[in-house]
């Protein structure tokens, strides 16, 4: 069965093309995974007073603990993990004042170290290497923006090849050393702890839990190049050739027409553009009118990938051809004869 541009169902027209450059990073990161924000491993400096006059900020660096608080002294335990600095200072000013230690306490906060992970990020990125990332909102987009970003060729689906955590285990035994040394092994991740690899599509990055998007350290992020897509025109062209077709750029059946140098006829109007679908044994022809297509943008078919655009032969271009090889021939012997 053949179609037009205007008859051509919807599971067979050309998708739009779309550049992995558009895409707006910021707009990925989900909120709260701001750099500001305290996690575990991080290194605090603390000031604290009890708000009476005079009294200098005592300074105390504290290490946020796995559990995700600090241990203030004389006022303990306070959680400050997910929060920013300046909550964290309200949250021990709260702890300092519930807990009867101090009246009117004053307490500034500030990151003296940040706690980070390595990861690689390797592909199509502007700076491919080893990144170091906060641990708090360390995640594929936050990778790719430390890489500065994604090339034109870039395809949106990444590989993140998840590293197995390693660590420092008690010895099974627990055994204790003359001088009552708890010794301590080296813990190897078990077979069903192995690198894995997590395709992630960055297209629908938005749709993805906090866990699908989260890096750890060591993880690495592979970008892929898009695969070379192309579109092949022949018949009567000027230069019938293949084109490639660049991402993000949009293709239509006049603009193969001018890559290929345009037609040698302005007579031949009809093209057959050849499609081939994905899963289907039989490819479909579509029919063209380069007049139309210049009349109508509905009738400019927008190709796809793999299309094979091809400029037909009619009897206007066959008589013309015809004429032009009359012409020629009488015009050669027209001087042959002229010449006695």
């Amino acid at each position: 069965m053949q179609y037009t541009p205007t008859t051509l169902p919807a599971e067979l027209l050309a998708e739009p093309r779309f550049s992995v450059t558009h895409l707006q990073l910021a707009g990925l990161t989900p909120a709260g995974s701001g750099s500001d924000i305290l996690g575990e491993d991080d290194l605090l400096s603390v000031h604290l007073t009890s708000g009476l006059n005079d009294e200098k900020a005592k300074p105390y660096l504290l290490r946020v603990s796995p559990a995700g608080s600090v241990d203030v002294p004389h006022v303990g335990e306070v959680r400050v993990a997910g929060v920013e600095p300046t909550e964290a200072g309200l949250r021990i000013a709260a702890a300092g004042r519930e807990r009867g230690v101090y009246r009117r306490p004053q307490v500034t906060v500030k990151v003296a170290e940040k706690a980070t992970y390595r990861v690689v990020v390797m592909g199509a990125v502007a700076r491919p290497g080893v990144h170091e990332l906060p641990r708090v909102g360390a995640d594929v987009v936050s990778a790719l923006a430390a890489a500065g970003g994604l090339n034109e060729d870039a395809d949106p689906e990444v590989d993140i090849l998840r590293r197995p955590e390693l660590g420092l285990g008690l010895a099974d035994a627990q055994a204790r050393s003359g001088e009552g040394v708890q010794l301590a092994a080296f813990r190897p991740p078990d077979a069903s702890a192995s690198s894995r690899v997590q395709k992630i599509d960055l297209l629908d990055a938005n749709q993805l839990s906090p866990e699908q998007r989260r890096l750890g350290d060591r993880d690495v992020v592979l970008v892929h190049p898009q695969e070379e897509e192309v579109i092949h025109v022949s018949g009567l062209v000027q230069r019938p050739a293949q084109f490639e077709l660049l991402p993000g750029k949009e293709i239509r059946l006049l603009d193969a027409l001018a890559m290929a140098g345009g037609r040698t006829s302005p007579l031949a109007d009809r093209v057959l553009v050849i499609r081939r679908l994905e899963n289907a044994e039989q490819p479909v022809a579509i029919e063209v009118s380069v007049s139309r297509a210049k009349a109508s943008g509905a009738d400019n078919l927008l190709l796809a990938p793999g299309d094979l655009v091809s400029v037909e032969s009619s009897v206007l271009t066959t008589v013309a051809d015809v004429a032009k090889s009359f012409f020629r021939v009488s015009l050669g012997l027209s001087s042959r004869f002229g010449a006695f």
